[in-house]
């Protein structure tokens, strides 16, 4: 009988949604999108499937002791497999400092295979990224220090990356910011266990992507961070449609505010909130899926030799639809340069209208300047720009990187800290 519920339970949860698992530093790790700067790898389907049984297993108390042995929740990382080596979690110290109105937060710290990772936030218009490590009082040379950082008109992010040994207990690293007077400290220990997640803070599913929100503020900005699982295959690029409907929360006054700042690369969103409200939900329009295992496609078009335009009948099939090519004008370069600018207008049209096709990435194959446009009313690209020489005749592009908009808004109630 119990293993009949079981069967039930797992069946419900694979159609509600799964997990995607992606590599990290040797470990697998399932439920977030990467924060940094490179775009990971998809693991290979069958660590998905296991997600799932193990989301659905978590209740019993047997599977969920064994689980322990398996599976990590590392705070702002995800759901990590356990590899041979112990992973350490951030235990903060002194989680944050103040300057003449700047703040900046430790957002987190994990050590995993030989590397230490801090990723700190701040606000204000001015990146404090002047950063000093120490560890156990011992300045860290900065040529040893790998760093990133991204930013926008309110709050900005800086990571580091330092290649050291296993942390001992004891070990008490610390932040010098210039123009802070005090440091963030941390020291770190064995992370938490996978059960951890069940507490996390509120979660919606649907498309089978579910995505669970932490929220916390800090005077009146509310910074909420994202923890997608995604049973899909494709990747999540962005929680909204760029440029068109992005994300935004609605206090309890009817406040709304828009995210701050651009998406690629972020895990968290940074929203103005008026100290005298206290509740907020987050609503999220659609989401931006980048299409996985889809091959690139090239084309040629004719271009007019003088600054006239020209119809043109082009078109290219792929998994979410089709590139029609439908006109090719050329003119001069309005800034006066060498090269001849060249517009081709584009339609995208969808195969399935629960996935719109929105957009893709391109290559002009002489490799020179090119840009994009898209139409204000239904987000999606409808022309791109390419560079070419006043003697040039044709061009050649490269279609990669298929995005679409996977409609269904999510509605969350934020648990505010």
């Amino acid at each position: 009988m119990k293993n009949q519920e079981l069967d039930v339970k797992l069946r419900a949860y694979m159609q509600s949604g799964g997990g995607q698992a992606f590599p990290l530093n040797g470990h697998r790790v399932f439920a977030k999108p990467r924060r940094g700067y490179q775009r990971m790898r998809k693991a290979p389907a069958l660590l998905a499937a296991a997600l799932i049984l193990v989301i659905s297993m978590f209740a019993i108390p047997p599977v969920r002791a064994a689980l322990g042995s398996l599976f990590t929740f590392i705070p702002g990382v995800g759901i990590v497999e356990k590899g041979n080596e112990t992973i350490y979690a951030v235990v903060p110290i002194a989680g944050y400092v103040e300057a003449d109105g700047v703040r900046v937060d430790l957002d987190n710290a994990v050590y995993a295979d030989k590397y230490l990772s801090v990723s700190i936030l701040g606000n204000g218009n001015i990146p404090y990224d002047d950063l000093t490590l120490y560890i156990n009082g011992e300045t860290i040379n900065r040529q040893d220090i790998s760093y990133g950082r991204a930013g926008s008109s309110r709050s900005w992010e800086c990571h580091l990356h330092l290649k050291r040994k296993p942390p001992e207990s004891g070990d008490i690293f610390e932040i010098a910011i210039e123009g802070f007077p005090q440091r963030l400290s941390f020291m770190l220990a064995p992370c938490r266990d996978y059960q951890d997640l069940a507490a996390i803070g509120p979660t919606v599913t649907q498309n089978d992507i579910s995505i669970t929100v932490t929220a916390e503020r800090a005077g009146n900005e509310l910074r909420a961070r994202y923890y997608p699982l995604n049973g899909t295959g494709d990747t999540i690029q962005e929680y909204g449609a760029r440029f068109y409907d992005e994300s935004y929360i609605v206090t309890e006054s009817g406040f709304v505010s828009k995210q701050d700042g651009p998406q690629l690369g972020r895990s968290w969103f940074s929203f103005e909130m008026p100290e005298s409200d206290s509740e907020a939900a987050l609503h999220i329009p659609c989401l931006t899926m980048r299409r996985n295992d889809e091959r690139s496609k090239r084309f040629s078009v004719d271009i007019p030799k003088d600054y006239t335009a020209a119809e043109c009948d082009i078109s290219l099939e792929f998994s979410l639809g089709t590139v029609r090519v439908t006109n090719v004008e050329r003119k001069p370069n309005e800034y006066g340069g060498e090269y001849d600018d060249v517009y081709l207008s584009v339609a995208l049209e969808s195969k399935d209208e629960n996935m719109i096709f929105s957009s893709f990435s391109f290559t002009h194959t002489k490799n020179r300047g090119h840009g994009w446009s898209f139409d204000e009313e239904t987000g999606c690209m409808n022309r791109i720009m390419l560079a070419v020489k006043p003697n040039e005749t044709t061009a050649a592009v490269v279609i990669s990187g298929l995005e679409y908009y996977l409609p269904g808004e999510y509605v969350i109630p934020l648990d505010i800290k």
